[in-house]
């Protein structure tokens, strides 16, 4: 258990390989629960950062099969927020796995209330896989957001995605890119406010 903890950034948990060199970064969780902890920045639960702007090859891996992150809360991306590489090298077999997880209640009083996958390099694989995702908040962006840029087609299986609300745009699951969805439950996400859109699945290949 993590519980009650601050931090500029990862209010629980940071990873950061921003090396130009061919280092390798891995993080796994099996079990566990991330609760009540706050960064004044990103990602009051998880922050995961393998950016890179170099054209390093590196085969990070960030992989949670299991667990709970719940009540936490930051500036942005109040759950989990993961940064894949931007160098765009088909070498590189980054991989993100997000499975058997439960992300509930968390908020952002500005973008990303639960959970937010930047991966814009084409040899990244992502799968979101028999995971919850429900009661979080942002002004944007409360469910679950994925930005591939079209690099890569993450698959999003069996994912429940239930009751986030937003004042703004994207409740529920926000796409940009192409995406396998497979399965998986959509309901009650709700955008507040005079402009708010997106209440359910925004996905944009443009």
């Amino acid at each position: 258990i993590i519980q009650n903890c601050r931090a500029a950034n990862g209010g629980a948990i940071y990873i950061y390989n921003g090396s130009a060199n061919k280092w390798q970064t891995q993080f796994h969780m099996e079990d566990g629960l991330i609760t009540d902890c706050h960064a004044e920045n990103e990602a009051g639960g998880i922050e995961c950062n393998f950016n890179s702007m170099g054209g390093n090859i590196s085969n990070d891996i960030f992989e949670i099969t299991g667990g709970t992150v719940q009540n936490c809360s930051a500036a942005n991306y109040g759950g989990i927020y993961i940064i894949g590489r931007y160098n765009g090298n088909k070498e590189n077999k980054e991989t993100i796995t997000v499975q058997n997880l439960t992300v509930r209640n968390n908020s952002a009083t500005k973008n990303g209330g639960s959970i937010y996958i930047n991966a814009q390099c084409s040899g990244t694989s992502v799968l979101v896989k028999d995971t919850v995702i429900d009661g979080n908040r942002a002004a944007a962006y409360g469910g679950l957001g994925v930005y591939t840029n079209n690099f890569n087609r993450p698959i999003l299986e069996n994912v429940t995605v239930t009751n986030n609300t937003t004042s703004g745009y994207y409740a529920g699951v926000f796409v940009f890119g192409c995406v396998d969805i497979q399965d998986g439950l959509i309901k009650g996400n709700k955008t507040t406010g005079g402009s708010a859109k997106f209440g359910a699945l925004y996905i944009d290949q443009n």
